[in-house]
């Protein structure tokens, strides 16, 4: 593996660390997103699992909703 020079100018090292600080916030970012795609995909297939059911008479409705 190549070795990572680090700059020797301040100004490039503040820009190096405001990069790994954006890496890591678009990186939590994402991990918040998944999260939360996972948890509506938990909540549809758990509804998925319901019954239709009609509200006036409470029979079970077929899949043309009868």
């Amino acid at each position: 593996m190549g070795r990572m020079v680090l700059p020797a100018n301040p100004a490039n090292v503040q820009a190096w660390v405001g990069v790994g600080v954006r890496i890591l916030e678009l990186h939590q970012n994402l991990a918040s997103g998944v999260r939360e795609l996972e948890n509506a995909l938990a909540r549809v297939k758990q509804l998925r699992g319901l019954l239709p059911m009609c509200s006036c008479c409470k029979k079970i409705r077929d899949d043309r909703n009868y």
